[in-house]
Formats: C-alpha cells, sequence, structure tokens
C-alpha cells in the first residue's frame, strides 16, 4: 500500500497506518507468545480481538476507497 501511494493513489494513508501497527502488534505477540512457551506460562491473548477489530476497520476503508 505504500508503493501504491507512493505512486499516486490517493486515501491510503489511514489505512497505512492501521497496517503497520497491526504488523507491530503481531511481531509483539509472536515474541510473548516464544516466551510464554519457553517459561510454560499462559499467554494473554486479548490482544488479538483488538487486531481483529483493527484489521475489518483497514478492509471496510479499502472496500469504500475501491467499490
Amino acid at each position: 500500500m505504500q508503493w501504491l501511494e507512493q505512486n499516486g493513489q490517493t486515501g491510503l494513508s489511514g489505512t497505512i497506518e492501521i497496517f503497520n501497527e497491526l504488523s507491530t502488534s503481531a511481531k509483539t505477540i509472536q515474541f510473548q507468545l516464544a516466551r510464554a512457551v519457553s517459561k510454560k506460562k499462559p499467554l494473554d491473548l486479548s490482544s488479538l480481538e483488538k487486531m481483529g477489530q483493527s484489521w475489518q476497520t483497514a478492509m471496510d476503508m479499502l472496500r469504500n476507497l475501491y467499490n
């Protein structure tokens, strides 16, 4: 999406921001999961709900842009 924006597509900045946040959150969960497994402790996955909501928001924004 950043490539599209850099090449003239407008209206993607909000979607790009959301997907960047999702990427960061996914990396964080990945490291938390590795730590939880190695220490045999439970992992709080409540942030997945927010990630799902953010993903849906970004997809809705894209649908509105390209529909």
